[in-house]
């Protein structure tokens, strides 16, 4: 299938679509603030932050999670999953994302930058802000590794 061309210009391929395994639920992340605990199923691109907005990512489904923090930014990251692996991104966060992977030392990430992680991994955005990372397996019917 091919997108749709403009006149003079050659016709691009349509990029593919995801195909859906209907037996496969996505990662739940475990948000926890002081608000208390909540799990979201990752399901599509999560932007999270005290007043998170879908312009600050390239994602139209993006799903806006309000958390409270002082030193949280309004949109401060972005958790989302690619090809079976959950992907963190920083969002030019005014405080910094602090990644903690099990059985490596914590580390910040730069501005905008994206990394993948690991099971059990816990994402501090500040002021006991927390996403917990389970497997793709934990409890989701996933993949996983």
């Amino acid at each position: 299938m091919l997108a749709a061309t403009l006149p003079g210009q050659l016709p691009v391929p349509a990029p593919p679509q995801p195909v859906e395994d209907p037996g496969q639920r996505p990662p739940v992340v475990r948000v926890e603030d002081s608000a208390g605990e909540t799990e979201i199923p990752l399901d599509a691109a999560m932007v999270v932050g005290t007043e998170p907005a879908a312009g600050s990512v390239r994602y139209r489904d993006a799903r806006l999670v309000p958390v409270q923090g002082a030193t949280v930014s309004r949109s401060h990251a972005c958790l989302r999953v690619q090809s079976g692996v959950v992907l963190v991104c920083d969002l030019w966060s005014t405080n910094g994302t602090r990644i903690k992977m099990p059985g490596q030392a914590p580390f910040r990430l730069r501005d905008g930058e994206e990394v993948p992680v690991t099971a059990g991994t816990v994402v501090e955005l500040g002021d006991g802000v927390t996403l917990s990372v389970p497997s793709m397996t934990d409890g989701c019917g996933g993949h996983g590794s």
